[in-house]
């Protein structure tokens, strides 16, 4: 075979980023899942966002079904080949034309009648924005550390599959500092707001059930998740969607947090790893 044939070859099953990357190591740990309650309900506070999961989703139906569905699609960005990625964001991509509508009441800044659509630049930088925020919190919370070059590099690596799904790179801030200012004026600013629709679907994905034989290993982990999700949402969300948390419970998650630290490495890849994750290993090795 020809060196430049098996080359891109090799390029095709590595995908757009490969095993070298930060997004590779970050990805494809398992217990990063724990960090989706909280990305959801930032998502959420947007109300615009609000109004089209809350017509169009199935989160309120069928929350298991859906989180698989969207957990199987964002990882095929990362770890399919060229042609899966591409094949995932379309489908991804053909999923949100259909999601578009009006608001019923008025929001934060928004006036009822105010119209959303899922892919406005503005709404797909700010479900994306919380995927990326979460993923650099939780990460060092419940893996290891991570260097400031390393999530540089992984904010770059997460914009390009933000540019696959379509968003212009203009619109997305071009450093890890330029995203990190534009979180802090999104969580100062007055465009967010938890309405009813957003507390609705909140108490969906908090309190979801998996089907047997899922649901008695995964009750453990549902219960650190919703732990993870109110201690690291922001005060004032927090608050409007009814949630507490007090200082003592911070010492019982610290416990919790470093004896997971503790066990991960002890884990067997099928467990500690998701799926295709370990098939994208196999399938450059």
């Amino acid at each position: 075979m020809a060196t430049e044939e098996y080359e891109g070859q090799r390029t095709e099953a590595a995908g757009y980023f490969g095993p070298a990357s930060v997004i590779w190591r970050v990805a494809g740990e398992a217990a990063l899942v724990l960090g989706g309650g909280r990305a959801v309900l930032l998502q959420l506070a947007h109300p615009l966002v609000a109004a089209g999961v809350g017509a169009h989703s199935s989160y309120t139906r069928d929350p298991w079904q859906r989180f698989q569905d969207t957990l199987q699609l964002t990882q095929a960005l990362v770890f399919g080949t060229r042609a899966e990625a591409r094949a995932a964001a379309r489908t991804i991509n053909r999923l949100h034309v259909h999601v578009r509508g009006s608001l019923d009441a008025a929001a934060g800044p928004y006036p009822a009648g105010a119209a959303y659509r899922a892919q406005a630049p503005d709404l797909l930088l700010w479900v994306l924005a919380t995927l990326i925020d979460t993923a650099l919190q939780v990460y060092p919370l419940l893996v290891g550390p991570l260097s400031r070059a390393e999530q540089e590099r992984y904010y770059q690596e997460e914009r390009a599959s933000a540019i696959l799904l379509g968003l212009p790179a203009s619109a997305i801030p071009a450093t890890l500092d330029a995203f990190d200012a534009y979180m802090r004026g999104m969580l100062a600013g007055d465009v967010l707001a938890v309405t009813p629709e957003a507390r609705r679907v909140a108490h969906a994905v908090m309190h979801f059930t998996a089907p047997f034989p899922w649901w008695p290993t995964l009750w453990p982990a549902r219960a650190l998740m919703s732990q993870l999700t109110i201690a690291l949402l922001p005060d004032q969300l927090r608050a409007a969607y009814g949630l507490t948390w007090q200082p003592w419970q911070d010492a019982c998650l610290a416990r919790e947090l470093a004896a997971l630290r503790l066990a991960l490495p002890l884990l067997p890849p099928a467990v500690r790893y998701l799926p295709l994750a370990r098939a994208a290993r196999r399938r450059i090795a």
